[in-house]
């Protein structure tokens, strides 16, 4: 037999009634402070239990919608000992009491949440990649491309013989590089990308004059070219959006309210993770110049030229490599050259 003290809503009205409880046999007995008999009974096995938190009142919830709240956790928990439905809850109590299983269930929470982050999200994100159509990728990017050129870019100011040249030697890196015809080459004026190109999911390359004017020849632009192609080969931009969103929503679901005043520290990890994949495509596409490079003219050497100028001209040159969405220059011209010795 328990016996406790706790306080009464009857559940019809707000006033609080400080009653005893008493548990005999299957049932727990309601008494007024001052009366003998019972002023209601109610089986245990009817009865739900709320789960313990801490040092917080615990809740009995009656049958008919009453409630009674005790603080004497002793008397709650032989309660919930004989009710067969908090038993699960009993359980999860226990583990939560061990700080060396907390610990573990952390350490645990943290390696699976790395793994799919780290393998997870990108193997559903180039997936999903995979599965748009082209006319969606079509839209994605012309909708992109309208925003590009309402904001950043303007009409090329070089010769149309250049451009013309340009359009034909990338033609022809298409051709041999195994891609369809759907590639196309936009050069524009962009004073605020400076030195740039970069790949629409729908195979429009868009490269600047400051890119053209940076090189020395057009074949310094081969790798430049074979490097945006392999962006689009591989769907990266579309498998950028998808990893982006499924990052979010997995630092969001652990974090809370990234709207709240800690945002900025919510989000940092997300960023971090982001730059992350985003410096894996470029390893994959400067892998894939390299070796187009090396299967048509036997050398890396001129991508390798083209991308220390670019540093060299790039104020985000000098950025850390652990903020860069690219890895550092140093890095990737050994890669090249490690690719060549192979």
């Amino acid at each position: 037999m328990t016996e406790f003290t706790a306080t009464l809503f009857d559940g019809k009205r707000s006033a609080a009634h400080p009653v005893r409880v008493r548990q005999q046999g299957g049932a727990i007995y309601v008494y007024t402070q001052d009366e003998t008999d019972p002023v209601r009974m109610d089986p245990l096995a009817n009865c739900q239990i709320t789960p313990p938190l801490g040092q917080t009142r615990r809740a009995i919830y009656l049958p008919d919608g009453a409630r009674l709240e005790t603080g004497n956790q002793e008397a709650v928990a032989q309660l919930d000992h004989l009710n067969r439905h908090s038993r699960g809850m009993q359980w999860v109590h226990g583990l939560e009491s061990r700080w060396k299983l907390v610990l573990c269930s952390l350490a645990t929470l943290v390696f699976c949440v790395w793994i799919f982050i780290a393998y997870g999200i990108p193997f559903l994100a180039e997936k999903a990649a995979e599965s748009v159509p082209a006319a969606v990728m079509e839209t994605v990017s012309d909708r992109a491309l309208d925003r590009f050129e309402s904001r950043l870019l303007t009409p090329t100011e070089l010769p149309e013989a250049q451009i013309a040249e340009l359009r034909a030697h990338f033609r022809e890196i298409a051709r041999r590089s195994g891609d369809d015809q759907q590639l196309r080459l936009l050069v524009y004026k962009a004073p605020q990308i400076g030195a740039n190109a970069f790949a629409l999911p729908s195979g429009k390359i868009l490269v600047t004059d400051d890119l053209i004017r940076l090189a020395e020849n057009k074949q310094e632009l081969s790798g430049v070219f074979v490097h945006e192609i392999a962006h689009v080969r591989q769907r990266h931009g579309l498998r950028t959006v998808f990893q982006n969103a499924g990052v979010f929503f997995v630092i969001s679901a652990l974090v809370g309210d990234v709207a709240s005043i800690t945002s900025t520290a919510a989000a940092l990890p997300t960023m971090l993770v982001q730059r992350g994949y985003s410096r894996e495509f470029e390893r994959q596409a400067d892998t894939a110049a390299g070796k187009y490079l090396i299967q048509n003219r036997d050398s890396t050497r001129t991508y390798r030229r083209m991308l220390k100028r670019l540093s060299e001209k790039s104020p985000a040159g000098a950025a850390p490599s652990m903020m860069a969405t690219h890895p550092a220059v140093k890095v990737r011209i050994r890669q090249l050259k490690q690719l060549e010795k192979k």
